[in-house]
């Protein structure tokens, strides 16, 4: 009888998940899942969160899986996570990218933040993070200006809003035309978005007013100026091309990467929606063009900036353990670690107060050009005073105004019969009405 006592004792242990470990601490089964998708993160972040999710395992003994989760385009997705989300032991954690703010915003199914949960959380640039939201890193472009095409206006070049670029830029472009392309339409949309007002001050979406008509107007007076020349592409005229959405035909958009990557040094800003860099980690801002250049600050305050971040899942299992990974993110030692590897990836930059200071010791300690580490600091400071309205501060009637309007855009600009005015302004009020539905 004595025999069966200590057997049932194990089996009772094994059954309940627990046994006693060399040290005498008690381990149980504990593991914080992740799940993110694949078309709104880059592998490079979930590398780097792999890496240190090691680290973190062997010391604290929970167990940190990271899945995608696919879906036939971004509807199939949210709706597929949205489904295993409210499942009991549903993910942990939910990767994200503020691109898509509207797809997650005032969402119940996430945790309220508290300090208490997260301590790093609080260290964290507010302007980065909601009461949902818990960034890991951050992105806001630096625009590479081409010195050489410049020309004797090079020392001083400085641009308080888009509204000046633009103007610079259709100057030198009467002389110098260029091959239209995606990444032009991207550049034009964002530049003229700045001077449109599309939220009035009760919150409601306003399109039939006069900055929303000319912003139209213009859009089309550019594109299809002399300034733009088009090319064909498998004997499809290359404005039929642009009839749709473009930027989703990954055809379109590999050609005209292509031909950038060719031709950049004939651009006067090198880069504004391609290959930018981060303003807020110096090691990003290495020289890749053959053209003499300086960085300037991003002059957009409406867009282009951007932040990946976890949620916490209600329904999560180990959301305690979750918090604590999370936390462990944030930690200076993480963060520093993703300014590092930032050189390489350009949306590494850290989101703590803390992670900065360490980062101006590194700059001072190894040589960091000045003009560089004044640009970033300049950075920093315009984002925690709020002059940077990051993507994840934008409400929901603003990000499905904005997408409306890029959308709309292609058909407005390439339609083979002009829109009368009346006739555009009849369709936004009719757009107007529809979108405040969704605002209510």
């Amino acid at each position: 009888m004595r025999r069966i006592i200590p057997i049932l004792l194990v089996v009772i242990m094994v059954l309940t998940g627990c046994l006693s470990n060399e040290n005498n601490v008690v381990e149980i089964d504990r593991e914080v899942s992740i799940i993110y998708y694949k078309n709104a993160v880059p592998e490079e972040l979930i590398d780097f969160i792999k890496y240190h999710s090691k680290t973190y395992s062997d010391n604290t003994g929970v167990k940190v899986v990271i899945e995608p989760y696919e879906g036939i385009g971004f509807d199939d997705y949210y709706q597929k996570r949205d489904s295993k989300m409210y499942l009991t032991d549903g993910p942990t954690l939910v990767l994200e990218n503020t691109k898509f703010i509207d797809r997650w915003m005032e969402n119940e199914g996430f945790w309220q933040v508290e300090s208490d949960d997260i301590p790093n959380y609080s260290n964290t640039i507010p302007e980065l993070r909601t009461s949902q939201f818990i960034p890991l890193t951050a992105y806001i472009p630096a625009f590479v200006f081409n010195l050489e095409e410049y020309g004797e206006n090079a020392n001083s070049i400085e641009f308080s809003n888009a509204k000046e670029y633009l103007q610079v830029m259709t100057e030198y472009m009467d002389d110098n035309p260029r091959r239209f392309d995606i990444f032009e339409y991207r550049d034009l949309h964002n530049m003229l978005l700045e001077n449109v007002e599309y939220i009035d001050e009760s919150g409601n979406i306003d399109l039939d007013n006069e900055s929303v008509i000319d912003y139209f107007k213009e859009l089309r007076q550019l594109v299809l100026s002399d300034r733009y020349y088009f090319d064909s592409n498998d004997d499809m005229d290359y404005v039929d091309r642009f009839k749709y959405d473009a930027e989703k035909n990954y055809e379109n958009l590999m050609s005209d990467y292509k031909f950038r990557n060719e031709n950049q040094d004939n651009y006067l800003i090198l880069n504004m929606s391609f290959n930018s860099a981060n303003a807020l980690n110096p090691l990003n801002l290495n020289t890749r063009y053959s053209s003499e250049i300086a960085y300037v600050p991003n002059f957009m305050t409406k867009s282009m900036s951007q932040s990946f971040g976890v949620l916490i899942n209600r329904n999560g299992k180990n959301i305690k353990d979750g918090k604590d990974f999370v936390n462990f993110l944030l930690s200076e030692d993480v963060q520093f670690d993703l300014f590092k590897k930032g050189m390489n990836y350009k949306y590494f930059a850290p989101v703590t107060n803390e992670a900065y200071e360490a980062v101006y010791e590194y700059e001072m300690d190894n040589g960091i050009d000045n003009e560089l580490i004044e640009l970033r600091q300049y950075v920093v400071d315009r984002l925690t005073n709020g002059q940077y309205n990051v993507a994840h501060s934008i409400s929901r009637a603003d990000s499905r105004t904005t997408q409306f309007i890029r959308e709309f855009g292609h058909e407005y600009v390439f339609t083979e019969k002009y829109i009368e005015d009346a006739i555009l302004v009849a369709y936004l009020k009719e757009k107007e009405d529809e979108l405040n539905i969704y605002n209510e």
